[in-house]
């Protein structure tokens, strides 16, 4: 029988194990999928003289798209770490997605992946990111608010704040949940975003509204809106923005 004194260190042992096995039991599976993904990468690429890969798509499968994330649902789905080298060949895709993922990893491990977005695209290739905008949120502390801004942060309230007893509707919650909720690790704006794009070797970098776009190729993509049941909202809050890989 444990004596008291010796309860919490074995509790913490016993935690520290099961966490071993499940690490262990993840990085299984990321042996798997790393196995298992050549096959469904050469089969795409063969396939599609127009190549376009989707960083992060979640449940989301774009059609025409070699789609892509750290935990695949389904076996056209592909296992992709971000913040590791990706398994593509330099100049392999000509358009590349990613819809509210780049937020979920460091600012420095943005960085490399933004890298290794450029180095996989085709010269001429586009890529396209949407992600929080932290200056909307800093935009929340205005006086006076507009009715867009007082509908964004009740709408914030209603869905999650209020589900922690925050039952007051203040901006500084609604950063604070931004900032620190959902895995996200670091909030872009456009200028950092921007800047980012261009020390990985982007150019031309324009800001488009959630489904709107130049290129056919990247018309309607956008669909975190439908994913948190508020089109309008998830406008309010996205930044998006297509970067270019030059052709020289």
């Amino acid at each position: 029988m444990l004596v008291p004194h010796l309860i919490k260190p074995f509790l913490r042992q016993m935690l520290r194990s099961r966490l071993y096995v499940f690490d262990l039991l993840t990085e299984a599976k990321r042996i798997g999928y790393r196995l298992k993904r050549r096959k469904v990468i050469d089969a795409y690429l063969s396939a599609h003289s127009c190549r376009k890969l989707q960083i992060g798509g979640g449940k989301t499968s774009i059609p025409g798209w070699l789609n892509s994330d750290l935990y695949p649902v389904s076996s056209s789905t592909i296992f992709l770490d971000a913040i590791e080298p990706f398994p593509f060949d330099e100049n392999s895709f000509d358009y590349i997605h990613s819809e509210h993922m780049i937020e979920h990893i460091s600012f420095h491990q943005g960085g490399g992946m933004l890298r290794e977005c450029f180095r996989v695209l085709k010269p001429g290739g586009t890529l396209r990111i949407s992600t929080p905008d932290l200056a909307v949120y800093l935009d929340l502390f205005s006086e006076p608010r507009n009715n867009s801004q007082n509908n964004f942060i009740d709408w914030v309230s209603s869905q999650w704040l209020s589900k922690q007893g925050i039952l007051e509707p203040r901006p500084s919650h609604v950063l604070n949940l931004a900032m620190h909720a959902w895995g996200h690790l670091f909030i872009y704006d456009k200028k950092t975003l921007e800047s980012a794009l261009l020390q990985a070797g982007f150019t031309a970098a324009k800001s488009y509204s959630c489904g709107e776009s130049e290129d056919v190729h990247l018309t309607g993509l956008e669909t975190h809106g439908v994913f948190i049941g508020n089109t309008d909202m998830n406008e309010f809050e996205s930044l998006t923005i297509e970067a270019c890989k030059p052709c020289t």
